[in-house]
C-alpha cells in the first residue's frame, strides 16, 4: 500500500470472501465517534451519476470533511450549507487531464494547493459557487472549459472571494499504520483501489480503478487483517 497527498492505492488484490467470514470486527478508530459535530458532512455520500468523477468528488468531499474537522478542532461548529461544501465540479473541469473519464486524485489535491478551491453542492443542492450539474437524467454529460468565475449565476459571491485555499502541505503515507495515523490526526484520506467483478455490492461492474474516501479502521479477530471503511459517491 501507499498513500500520496492523503491518497491511498492499494496494490494487493482481493482479499478472499472465506478469511472474512471468520472475523469478529473491532473498530479501532472511526472519524465519525472523534468529530460528531461533523458527521453531516462526514456521512454525505454524493451522487456522480454518468459522470466517472469519483475521483474528483471523492477529493472534493474529503476536503470538505476536513474543512468542518479543523474548524471543530479550534471549537468552531460548521453547518453543512452551500458555504461550506466544496466543488467537486470545479476539480473535474479543471484539473489537468482529468473528465468523466477518469482523473488524479493527487492533481486534484495539488490544484487545490496551487489555486484553492471554490464552493459547490451536489446536484440536488444547486448552491455554491459551482454546483454539481449532472443529475439522474443526464446520461451523457458534457464537461464545460475551466473558468475562473461562478456558474451559478445566482450566487452572490465572486468566484476569487469564494475560493478557498487550505491546503498548506502534501506528502507520501505508506502503509497502513501511516493511514490510521492520518485518520486520526486529520480526518478521512482517499484512496484508490483495483475493483474485480467479485467486488461487494460490484457484482455487475467492470474491473478496474475506483476512488472512495476512507472513514475508519477495523481489525479482524484472530486473522492478521486490517478492513478500513469507506463511503464513495454513488453510480445511478
Amino acid at each position: 500500500m501507499e498513500t500520496v497527498t492523503g491518497i491511498e492505492t492499494i496494490r494487493n488484490k482481493r482479499q478472499t470472501s472465506n478469511a472474512t467470514k471468520k472475523c469478529n470486527y473491532t473498530t479501532e478508530f472511526d472519524v465519525r465517534d472523534k468529530w460528531p459535530k461533523c458527521s453531516p458532512f462526514l456521512n454525505h455520500v454524493q451522487d456522480q451519476a454518468f459522470c466517472g468523477g469519483c475521483w474528483a468528488i471523492s477529493t472534493a468531499s474529503a476536503y470538505t470533511d476536513r474543512h468542518c474537522i479543523e474548524r471543530d478542532k479550534k471549537g468552531l461548529s460548521t453547518l453543512r450549507t452551500a458555504n461550506t461544501i466544496f466543488s467537486s465540479y470545479e476539480l473535474l473541469s479543471c484539473t489537468s487531464k482529468g473528465s468523466c473519464r477518469g482523473g488524479s486524485p493527487y492533481k486534484a489535491w495539488e490544484l487545490i494547493k496551487s489555486n484553492g478551491i471554490c464552493t459547490g453542492s451536489d446536484y440536488l443542492g444547486e448552491g455554491g459557487c459551482k454546483p454539481y450539474p449532472f443529475g439522474p437524467k443526464n446520461t451523457f454529460p458534457i464537461l464545460k472549459d475551466c473558468y475562473n468565475k461562478c456558474t451559478n449565476k445566482t450566487w452572490g459571491v465572486p468566484y476569487d472571494a469564494d475560493r478557498k485555499n487550505y491546503v498548506i502541505t502534501s506528502g507520501t503515507l505508506k502503509g497502513e499504520q501511516a493511514i490510521k495515523d492520518e485518520l486520526n490526526k486529520n480526518g478521512p484520506v482517499v484512496a484508490i483501489f483495483n475493483v474485480y467483478k467479485d467486488f461487494y455490492h460490484y457484482a455487475d461492474g467492470e474491473d478496474g480503478v475506483y476512488f472512495v474516501i476512507i472513514l475508519s479502521s477495523k481489525t479482524c479477530t484472530n486473522i492478521p487483517l486490517t478492513i478500513f471503511l469507506h463511503r464513495n459517491s454513488s453510480l445511478i
